[in-house]
Parts: C-alpha cells; structure tokens; sequence
C-alpha cells in the first residue's frame, strides 16, 4: 500500500490542508480536529485506498487505517506538517467535559500502548523462564536481573512517559513538564518521603509520604497546572528576562505544588495497589457507551465485587479491538507469581501478588 497516495487524496477530501486544525493518530486511527466537516462527503473518505472507515467524536473526525497507521500518519506530515496540538484561530467546537476529559486522558494514555505492551510482555516471559515455571534462567543472574530492568522501565517512569504525552496534548513546555514529573523519581527524595519522620517544605509545608515510581495521576495533573502556569508566568515576565526567568518560575510554582498538593492525590487503594484495567484498547472513544460502571469514584470494593458491566459484542461490532490490558503500575513493590496465560474466565486466578 502506497500511503503517500492515501495521504493526499485524504487531506484533498476532508477540505484540503487549511481545513485541517491538529492531527494526531492512536493504535489504528488518524483523529482529525477539522475545522469546518459540513462539506465533507463521508463516503468519498471511506473509498479512499487504505482507509477502513471513518468516525466522528469528541470533536474528532477519525479515519481508520488499522496497524499502519504510524505510516500514514507519517506520510501526511511529510506533506504538510501538521502539528498535533489545536491552533487557536480555529472554530471552536463546544465539547462535553466528561468527554473533554477522556480525551485527554486517550492522548495521554494511547501514545504509551507499545510500550506497555512491550514491557508486559518481557515480564511474562521472565515468569515463564524464570524459577515461576520452567526455571530456565536464575532470579539472581545477570540476564535476569537486565531483562527484568527492560522490562520494569515502561512501568516505573510511567510518570515522565505521561509528561510528555500530557505536554502535547496540552501545548505547554515538554522538557519542563518531564522536569516536574521526573522530580517524583529522584533516588533522594524517593529516601526522604520513605522515611518515619516527617517531611516538611520550608519547613512548615507538610509533603505527604507516598511512591509516585509508575504513577498515572500525578503526572497529569502537574502537566495540566504547568500549562496554565506557563501561560501565567508568560504574561507577567518583561521580555527580556523569558529565556531565563520564564523557566525558572514555571518550575518553582508547579513542582512544589505537585508535590505537596497533586501528586498525593494519585495515592490509592487501602493495600497499595494501583491497578488499571482498561477493556479493549481505543475503547475511551465511546465515551462511556456500552459499558455501565458499578463503583464510583471513592468507593470501596471487595473479592468479587462487579466493578464493570460491558456489552461485548456490541464493542467488537463497533470494530474495537477487545484486548483488556491488566496493569498493576506500582509492580516495584510486589512480587508476580504465574499470571494465567491466554483469555480470562471469570472465577480464574489471573495473578497473585505479594509484597516485594
């Protein structure tokens, strides 16, 4: 498949180069933020050679091209460029904010897939050869130890992973917003807020105790404060002084105010365990449909407790890939013992865990 000819006859249906505002791609889509779909002919974009089908949400218009679609995306930007923020001379599309939300935690969260999956993969096949199963190589040797370290760093700096990928879906500073996010893995600090005694900023600003190492919220949270921060610290800085004074006070507002009050919030669950189940992969696109939630936020739950209801088929007739990723983000403090291989059932232990 020629690309580059998808890549032309694509931007020439969807109104040419000036209608498009921002690209972006996930797993399998190219998510358009257009400025004008009324002229566009949904029919003509489906026909175009390598693409499978179109969407519309959240103030996207999405057209599916499956597994290559890295390719086209790339195929397009060679021709024109496009950046994968929104610029702000475009139409304004008012949007939900559940559904703002979710896309922002879709952009966020999309771009990471490969290397979660990859990094998940590795540990499985470390259970498989380890002493678990086969015992096949030594927990203690090298070659265990090095792929183990390849396969926990997708995990252990979810936290810069998020700054980058919040960074541009939010149009601030990336190496500001890694800055504060990376500031949570400092070996030193990681010492200090592991401690008995109690932490204190400037001496009278209490830091709350907790592991931020494969954290999801904090990160977020510190990358959307540092956008408006940024935007602040732009207003009131003379222009002489941005190059240096902009950067400075961007980090000294938004770091200590993660640290003390946001990065807190990402500390959940009674045993400590963070773990994110996320049904089918591009799913967060529905916006909710299809699937009933039994628990809401702040709830407690138990062993066999229904946190989700879900109409699956439905999902895999809308063209969703139904693959549900099991992540325990703070795997660091817990040993993994055989995770079940293949599809789940329910009642089936899918993983034992126990404190590292």
């Amino acid at each position: 498949m020629d690309y580059s000819v998808t890549a032309k006859e694509l931007i020439k249906k969807l109104g040419g180069e000036k209608n498009v505002d921002s690209l972006t791609h996930c797993m399998t889509r190219l998510r358009f933020v257009l400025k004008d779909e009324s002229g566009i002919d949904d029919k003509t974009v489906e026909n175009i050679p390598g693409v499978m089908g179109i969407m519309k949400k959240g103030g996207q218009y999405q057209v599916i091209i499956g597994n290559n679609v890295a390719k086209c995306y790339s195929e397009i930007n060679k021709l024109y460029g496009f950046s994968d923020t929104a610029s702000s001379n475009g139409k304004k599309v008012k949007r939900n904010p559940v559904t703002v939300a979710l896309d922002f935690i879709s952009g966020c969260m999309t771009p990471m897939i490969p290397a979660i999956i990859a990094g998940g993969l590795i540990k499985v096949l470390l259970v498989v050869l380890g002493p678990s199963l086969l015992n096949v190589i030594s927990a203690t040797g090298d070659t265990y130890i090095i792929m183990n370290a390849i396969g926990d760093a997708a995990f252990y700096f979810l936290p810069v992973f998020i700054a980058v990928t919040a960074s541009k879906k939010l149009g601030c500073n990336t190496y500001l917003a890694i800055m504060v996010a990376a500031m949570l893995l400092y070996p030193d600090l990681i010492t200090l807020l592991g401690g008995e005694a109690p932490t204190k900023l400037f001496g009278f600003i209490p830091v709350i105790h907790g592991s931020y190492s494969s954290s999801v919220i904090p990160a977020m949270l510190a990358t959307i404060l540092l956008k408006y921060v940024e935007k602040l610290v732009d207003k009131i800085t003379p222009e002489w002084s941005k190059n240096f004074l902009k950067p400075l006070l961007i980090v000294l507002i938004t770091a200590p105010i993660t640290l003390c009050f946001l990065a807190p919030l990402g500390l959940v669950s009674n045993s400590g365990i963070e773990m994110l189940i996320h049904v089918g992969l591009e799913t967060v696109t529905l916006n909710g449909k299809y699937f009933t939630p039994k628990v809401a936020e702040g709830d407690s739950f138990k062993k066999g407790d229904v946190l989700l209801t879900f109409d699956l088929e439905a999902i895999k007739k809308e063209g969703y890939d139904t693959t549900t990723p099991v992540v325990v983000s703070n795997a660091d403090d817990y040993a993994a013992f055989a995770p079940a291989l293949g599809n789940a059932s329910a009642g089936v232990k899918m993983l034992e865990l126990a404190k590292a």
